[in-house]
């Protein structure tokens, strides 16, 4: 889809999981992120790839795929999603998108695309993280683990409105402590160390988080917790010559529709309604004006 999707030269180009996207029944507006962004820019063409669970250790081979098919981009746009550093999303064994990335680090070798469907009956895109390990993977709240996966998951719970299930959730999210060693960090610096390489301007957005609804279920180490994590991320950048749009305590909780998503099983998550998908938007286009003016043409 990349390379079909991609031209030779391109504007604009996003990334992203579903909270760019995702919209809530009762919007008005129920564009993504970059079509919002689109509207910005009729001038310029703006290619976005999102699917839900994508996150940078994908991103980082989509990066390298259309470097490798000759494709220029001037302007890259990024997500950092928090909740994508934890065991909820890290070690999913569904969100590992083993085939995608293995069909994009092999597209250009033909003895791959003429095995390619043997290579799938014969299971080797199975994710490497077994639902074993993803079950038994250690919860931590801040140092102290509180629990494994298993005990977590929204089937365990019989009401999934209760303050235990929202608070066990926030934990589950986003309590762990980040460490500067964390593969997603990697694929992070690795992204921006290929932009460089290739004269693509990265930008880096931490999605905005529902700060006060964690403070409510778990206290105000919530958001002291993500202050730190966030913490992380910023001075590896900053060390590294980037920086990050930190957008993670921006928004209220009015702002955000996990409450509200009947198809969903109200855990917390990034999915912004109309008003928080334009005022990410807006922060995008604040930045995308500054390269501009800087002389990128």
């Amino acid at each position: 889809m990349l390379s079909k999707e991609l031209q030779k030269e391109n504007d604009i180009v996003g990334f992203g999981d579903s909270s760019v996207y995702f919209h809530a029944k009762e919007d008005d507006i129920d564009k993504s992120i970059f079509k919002i962004l689109s509207g910005f820019y009729p001038q310029l063409s703006l290619h976005e790839f999102n699917s839900p669970a994508y996150h940078l250790d994908l991103y980082e081979n989509m990066i390298r795929f259309f470097i490798a098919e000759h494709k220029n981009v001037k302007i890259l746009i990024i997500p950092i999603n928090m909740r994508s550093f934890s065991p909820q999303w890290n070690m999913n064994p569904g969100y590992q998108f083993e085939e995608e990335n293995i069909a994009m680090k092999n597209y250009n070798n033909w003895i791959f695309r003429v095995f390619y469907k043997p290579l799938a009956v014969f299971k080797l895109f199975l994710p490497k993280i077994k639902d074993h390990d993803y079950n038994n993977a250690i919860v931590y709240n801040g140092d102290k683990a509180v629990g494994r996966v298993k005990e977590f998951l929204s089937r365990r719970y019989s009401d999934w409105k209760s303050e235990k299930y929202i608070k066990d959730k926030f934990i589950f999210h986003y309590m762990y402590s980040l460490g500067k060693e964390h593969r997603k960090i990697s694929s992070m610096l690795r992204i921006n160390k290929m932009a460089k390489l290739n004269n693509i301007n990265v930008i880096f957005y931490v999605t905005p988080i529902d700060y006060e609804s964690g403070n409510k279920a778990v206290g105000p180490e919530f958001q002291r917790r993500i202050n730190d994590n966030v913490s992380v991320i910023k001075k590896i950048a900053s060390k590294e010559g980037f920086d990050i749009i930190d957008l993670s305590l921006t928004l209220k909780a009015s702002y955000f529709s996990w409450r509200t998503d009947l198809k969903g099983d109200f855990s917390p998550n990034e999915h912004l309604i109309d008003k928080g998908r334009l005022f990410v938007a807006n922060k995008l286009k604040e930045k995308i004006d500054f390269i501009f003016d800087g002389g990128l043409h």
